[in-house]
């Protein structure tokens, strides 16, 4: 498989480095579920995740990564299934 990693992999590497208070860098595809509509592919250099949305507050919770885009200090989420790479890995789902 070379230099891949599975979704959930990816996911406790996350976990992990920012546990750690370091960074990882990540590439996804942009969706706006409310336009229906991409703005292509984001890679963001260093991020650490954040606290998971509550599902009360969006129903689509489960399906979200909410994360910090460190350079920008700004706050965003990302569709898990539109992740395309982890530090260079690229994701593979199982």
């Amino acid at each position: 498989m070379g230099n891949t990693i599975s979704i959930w992999d990816a996911i406790r590497e996350m976990r992990e480095i920012t546990g750690m208070g370091k960074t990882f860098s990540m590439t996804f595809m942009s969706y706006d579920r409310g336009r229906q509509k991409s703005s292509g592919v984001v890679t963001i250099a260093r991020a650490r995740l954040r606290n998971a949305t509550p599902k009360e507050q969006n129903q689509n919770a489960h399906h979200m990564l909410n994360f910090l885009d460190v350079d920008r200090n700004q706050p965003k989420q990302m569709y898990l299934i539109t992740m395309m790479e982890l530090n260079e890995k690229k994701i593979i789902v199982l």
